[in-house]
Formats: structure tokens, sequence, C-alpha cells
């Protein structure tokens, strides 16, 4: 003769046997979805500044105007459309001081450890970046869809690539 509770422990005991098992499972499935999502961002801050870079050389090869002129006739441009991930801290574009052309695009995220990547292309042209503010180096923090309008100009110093935000 069964006791009227016993149906109740058994099921009791199985379920939380169940649930001692799943536990470890689901927190692992956890971690691994914040690694994946955290690979996510840096792939995504990698294909951004790539873009960037890639925009950048792709309308200086396709050509400046040939001689300098006051009313600034413009060459080659595009305007691009990039995501910056939600982490995003910057985005720069520097020129690089040591030579007379070249740079490179920089796409800093923040990592869940406190720590942060950036993502950096090279540039061959000579870049100046136009947002807001007097100098070439900008960083800007907005997160999301960005639009920069990219051309080509002829100044004093020769064919220069011109980043300005939208």
């Amino acid at each position: 003769m069964m006791r009227k509770g016993q149906a109740s422990v058994e099921m009791l005991v199985t379920f939380g046997l169940f649930i001692t098992f799943m536990l470890p499972v689901l927190l692992l499935v956890l971690v691994a979805s914040q690694y994946g999502a955290e690979n996510s961002t840096v792939y995504q801050a990698q294909a951004t500044s790539h873009l960037i870079a890639d925009t950048i050389n792709e309308v200086y090869t396709q050509g400046c105007p040939t001689e300098y002129s006051p009313d600034l006739q413009v060459g080659a441009s595009r305007t691009i459309l990039v995501n910056l991930p939600g982490n995003a801290q910057s985005l720069q574009i520097t020129p690089n001081t040591d030579l007379p052309s070249g740079g490179e695009a920089i796409v800093t995220v923040g990592l869940s450890d406190g720590m942060s990547y950036a993502a950096v292309s090279p540039i061959f042209a000579r870049v100046k970046a136009e947002f807001g503010a007097a100098d070439s180096d900008f960083t800007d923090s907005v997160r999301g869809l960005k639009g920069l309008k990219i051309y080509c100009r002829y100044d004093t110093a020769g064919p220069l690539v011109v980043v300005e935000g939208e």
C-alpha cells in the first residue's frame, strides 16, 4: 500500500536532480553566448575600419584634381554609411606624421573585461578628417549608423582625401 505523498516526493526529487544537472549547462551556454556577442562586436569593428580605409583608398585612386585651385575643385567622392557597435568608444582617422602620405582608420570598442580593442586599417592616401574639429585627427563616440562623406581635392601640398561626418 502506497503512502499518499510518495509520488509527490518522487516527483520533487526527480525535478531537483534535473535542475542540479541542467544549471551548470545553462550557465555554460550563457557564458558562451556572451563570448560570441563580444566576438561579433570585434568583427563589426574590424569590418567598419576596413570599409572606411578601403573607401578612402578607393577615392584616392579614382583621382583628384591635378592642380591647386582657390575654389577647391573636388575630384572623386563617395558617401558611405557605417555601423558603429553599441560599445564603440571612438572612431578615428589619423594621418601618418612620419610620412608625407598615409594614415589609419581606427575603431575602438570596449570589451567586457574592461579592456578595449582597436581595429586598425591602413590608409595610403594623404588624409584629413573634418568632423567639427580644426585638426586632422578626430574622435567621434557616436554609436550606431553614421554617414561619412569622403572626397578628394587638391591643396597646396598635393592630393588630399577629406573625410567629413554627416
